[in-house]
């Protein structure tokens, strides 16, 4: 997913948002190699990237993560990596580089805190949810015809017809809802 463009007064100036090629400078890999790891992170939906000029930039702190969570351990340890590597500084110049690794921190501690608090979430636990959210809603659908049947097949005209589809379609929408309602506010209880 990309969002606005970036700006940048230098050459990755924050140390959090990274173009490809300087990732993989720092990490000592190729640069098609991190391309393709960022391009299946941004297929499924888990890392974001943004424009400045014609580079892709990417979220260093979220990109290591996803390393580290995605990663064989064992298959790093081969490969020589290991370890989490901050962002490293410009040649000549400690308050960049000192800059930089705060910058890092920071961000990887507002991840942190964004997690703690619930703004991210596990998308695992959110697709989970959500198919059994649409699980329950598709056997109240195909139960429908079951249920109206009789009903249709005694009311004397179409606008009775009418108002008892509409009836039901209405309550399982509305039990859809309840549904939903439940689960937030035991998620909210589960935090408190």
């Amino acid at each position: 997913m990309t969002t606005e463009p970036l700006t940048v007064d230098g050459p990755d100036a924050d140390g959090v948002w990274l173009s490809i090629a300087a990732i993989a400078r720092q990490k000592g890999v190729s640069k098609q190699a991190v391309s393709k790891r960022v391009a299946r992170y941004v297929e499924d939906g888990l890392l974001e990237t943004r424009r400045a000029g014609r580079e892709t930039h990417v979220n260093l702190v979220v990109y290591d993560r996803l390393v580290g969570e995605m990663t064989d351990p064992a298959q790093e340890l081969r490969n020589g990596g290991g370890g989490e590597t901050l962002p490293a500084g410009d040649e000549g110049s400690y308050n960049k580089a000192k800059a930089r690794r705060e910058n890092y921190r920071a961000e990887s501690e507002r991840l942190d805190l964004e997690e703690r608090i619930g703004n991210l979430v596990k998308r695992d636990e959110v697709e989970d949810r959500i198919f059994l959210l649409f699980r329950r809603v598709r056997d109240r659908l195909i139960g429908f015809p079951a249920i109206v049947a009789p009903r249709v097949a005694a009311a004397p005209d179409a606008r009775s017809v009418r108002n008892i589809l509409d009836e039901e379609m209405r309550s399982i929408l509305q039990q859809a809802s309840e549904l939903v309602a439940s689960q937030a506010e035991g998620e909210q209880g589960d935090e408190d």
